[in-house]
């Protein structure tokens, strides 16, 4: 049975976490967003469509899909602590539903029809809806500076506040994006609360544009189209001044050296000469505006950031947030040493007294926030959930050659990309519990592929991992 608005309510859910910032409404610390709102008429949807007319599941019986059950046991067996040490059962279960209400559509989108085509759709849809937000973040560098209209927009998700103060409770109506100013150059964030993210945003879409054409598969969209997104994402992650957003891109762009082989990787080097042009041609035009050297921006931070633990800051950056980002995963690995097994429990770490007497409320990464939260137990579910997308996007990726569909080559081609530039993100992301844009699409990508092809995926340890002589071949 085919689940067309499936499709029509994946794309908008997954979109509309663009506008995490702002909240329809509050439910005590939570705010109420628009992608809780599509949530909602989703399985409101989904329980008409089962009341009136039924489901026939057929879901896609493989030994992958036991790996979609790992984050629900991790968060699981983490009401230990909360239970029987805290006493905070009831904290333990805002949290518990809190988590399902997202895992079970992150379920739905995998499981239900996985046979149906909508991967290139949406990757589509994305790339067109990040070249919307890229433009508008280009855009703030000059309203920002003038005082143009929507140069600045207001936070009013109480959630972002939430993260900002260590007493969760003492929120106020709104607030301003973070990390706006660095000296005399005011950051990018476009919808964002933070430029990082946009940096994260930028990076990932730019492997849609990037990596097709090393493997002479045709583009997503368009050339023109295409070659217009490609710069507009480059002057993102250059406005954002983003180290995020530039350590995705070497991260990409190492992978497909790795991936690829050095030979079919000497085309990067054109497209590594546009990047540095446009950038080059961008800081020249911004400088004047600014009055500020961009490039040299970076240079500063980058720095600044090598002499952490070893020289102290002695100027104040505005918006640096390196050293508080290092400081939150030390604290995080003292909250797990107090709870190593099973951690202090799903969305307790703000409880625990290291956390208050600090003044943290989250962790800095998610892997610290796993260990903390969820321990030991939790951590090696969730990371072997991860890694086992991770082989078989690799193992879906060398398979690719062998089928004739260039549609499903193209998207087994980027999909190990994708997953890697997660794993790398979520080194300055904490979100594990909520909504997982990249991921649910990854799992999603796996789950097509696998049921379109009829590939079957072997043990990870039997998977030929790439050697050096992979990376020198002529493939």
């Amino acid at each position: 049975m085919r689940f067309e608005k499936l499709r029509v309510f994946f794309v908008l859910i997954l979109l509309s976490t663009s506008f995490y910032s702002f909240q329809f409404f509050a439910i005590g610390t939570y705010g109420v967003k628009l992608s809780d709102i599509l949530l909602i008429a989703f399985y409101g949807w989904l329980a008409w469509r089962v009341a009136t007319r039924g489901i026939t599941l057929s879901p896609l019986l493989h030994p992958i899909t036991l790996l979609l059950f790992f984050p629900l046991l991790a968060v699981a067996f983490s009401v230990v602590t909360p239970i029987v040490s805290l006493g905070q059962g009831t904290q333990f279960l805002k949290t518990f539903s809190h988590f399902l209400f997202y895992y079970g559509f992150f379920l739905c989108v995998v499981l239900l029809d996985p046979r149906a085509s909508f991967a290139t759709f949406f990757i589509r849809i994305f790339l067109i809806w990040g070249f919307l937000v890229s433009l508008y973040g280009v855009y703030q560098l000059p309203a920002r500076v003038f005082d143009l209209p929507l140069g600045w927009l207001p936070v009013t998700n109480v959630s972002v506040f939430a993260s900002r103060t260590p007493d969760p409770y003492k929120l106020t109506k709104t607030a301003s994006q973070l990390s706006l100013q660095y000296s005399q150059f005011f950051r990018s964030t476009s919808l964002f609360s933070e430029p990082s993210v946009l940096g994260r945003m930028a990076a990932t879409m730019l492997l849609f544009v990037l990596v097709p054409y090393i493997q002479k598969e045709k583009p997503f969209l368009p050339k023109g189209w295409s070659i217009a997104i490609g710069i507009t994402l480059v002057l993102a992650i250059f406005a954002s001044l983003s180290l995020t957003g530039v350590g995705g891109v070497i991260v990409l762009l190492v992978s497909i050296v790795l991936l690829e082989g050095l030979r079919r990787s000497r085309v990067l080097f054109g497209y590594l000469v546009a990047m540095v042009l446009v950038i080059v041609i961008a800081a020249k035009i911004l400088t004047p505006i600014v009055q500020i050297d961009i490039l040299d921006l970076y240079f500063q931070r980058i720095s600044r950031i090598l002499k952490i633990g070893t020289t102290p800051f002695t100027e104040h950056i505005s918006g640096e947030s390196t050293s508080t980002r290092l400081k939150g995963m030390k604290v995080s690995l003292e909250v797990w040493e107090e709870y190593p097994v099973v951690g202090i429990g799903a969305g307790h770490f703000y409880l625990s007294e290291t956390a208050q007497r600090e003044g943290f409320v989250f962790s800095s990464t998610m892997y610290t926030a796993l260990l903390s939260e969820t321990g030991v137990v939790g951590f090696t579910l969730f990371m072997a959930f991860l890694l086992g997308l991770f082989f078989a996007a690799l193992q879906l990726y060398y398979h690719r050659k062998q089928w004739q569909d260039a549609e499903l080559r193209r998207l087994a081609g980027v999909l190990p990309y994708l997953v890697i530039l997660y794993l790398f993100f979520k080194l300055s992301s904490t979100v594990y519990v909520s909504l997982w844009v990249d991921l649910i699409f990854a799992f999603r990508m796996v789950m097509e592929l696998v049921g379109r092809t009829g590939s079957v995926l072997s043990a990870p340890l039997l998977l030929r991992i790439p050697s050096l002589k992979t990376v020198f071949s002529s493939r």
